[in-house]
C-alpha cells in the first residue's frame, strides 16, 4: 500500500532521525576528503617568453609587403607556425642536451615535449614556452632550457625568422602551482551523499514500516 507524505512529515522524519543523518555526513565527508587528500598532488607551471620579429626601426619594416600586409602584421601572423614548429622532437632533443648540462636532469625528449605547452599571444610577436611538472624544479629546467634551444633551432628551421630574443628566465619563484584534487571539495561532495543517502534509507525503512503496520491492520 502507498504512503503519502506532507512536507511536515518529511521534516519529522529527519528531525527524528538527525543523529543517524549527521552520523551518516561526517562518514562519508571523511572519506570522500580523505581520499582526495590520498590522491592529492601539486604540478608547478614554469614559463619563460620569447619575442620574434624583423627590424621594426627601419622604416621599410613597416611598408606593405607584396600581399598588402605590414612587416609587422606578417611577423604576427608567423607566432602560430613558429609555435606549432618550436614543438618539434628536435627543438625537445636540443633542450635534453641543455637540461642535462645546465641543471642535471637525465630526461627523454619525449618527456620534455609531454611536459611542455607552447603558444603564442594573439596579436603580439610573443611565443609562450610553459612547462608543467610535479617537480618546480624540472619545470623551470625545462621552460628554460627549451626557450634556449628555440633560439638555437628555429632559424635552421625556418627561413628569415627575424631577431628572436629569449626574455627573463623562469625560476622557482615565478613558477603558478595547483593541487588537486580539492580535499575540501571532496569532503562536501562526500557531506550531500551522505545526508542523501540517509534521508533514502531512513525513508525507506519509515515506508516497509507503515506498509507492515497497514497489513496488520487488515
Amino acid at each position: 500500500m502507498s504512503n503519502s507524505y506532507r512536507i511536515s512529515d518529511i521534516f519529522r522524519l529527519i528531525w527524528k532521525n538527525l543523529l543517524i543523518i549527521i552520523g551518516a555526513m561526517l562518514v562519508f565527508g571523511l572519506l570522500f576528503g580523505g581520499y582526495a587528500k590520498h590522491k592529492q598532488s601539486t604540478e608547478y607551471t614554469a614559463k619563460r617568453e620569447i619575442t620574434i620579429y624583423h627590424n621594426y626601426t627601419d622604416k621599410k619594416a613597416l611598408e606593405n609587403t607584396d600581399n598588402g600586409s605590414t612587416s609587422l602584421a606578417s611577423d604576427m601572423q608567423m607566432m602560430e607556425t613558429y609555435a606549432k614548429v618550436s614543438d618539434d622532437t628536435s627543438i625537445a632533443k636540443q633542450a635534453k642536451k641543455i637540461i642535462k648540462k645546465n641543471y642535471g636532469y637525465k630526461m627523454s625528449a619525449s618527456d620534455i615535449k609531454s611536459m611542455l605547452d607552447i603558444t603564442s599571444d594573439p596579436q603580439t610577436v610573443v611565443l609562450n614556452v610553459s612547462a608543467k611538472s610535479g617537480s618546480s624544479d624540472k619545470a623551470v629546467a625545462v621552460a628554460n632550457s627549451t626557450a634556449i634551444a628555440i633560439k638555437d633551432r628555429l632559424p635552421k628551421m625556418l627561413n628569415d625568422v627575424g631577431t628572436i630574443n629569449v626574455m627573463s628566465a623562469a625560476n622557482k619563484d615565478t613558477t603558478h602551482s595547483t593541487t588537486g584534487p580539492s580535499a575540501k571539495k571532496y569532503g562536501l561532495l562526500g557531506i550531500a551523499i551522505g545526508f542523501l543517502a540517509a534521508f533514502i534509507w531512513i525513508f525507506w525503512r519509515e515506508t516497509i514500516k507503515l506498509d507492515n503496520d497497514n497489513e496488520k491492520e487488515k
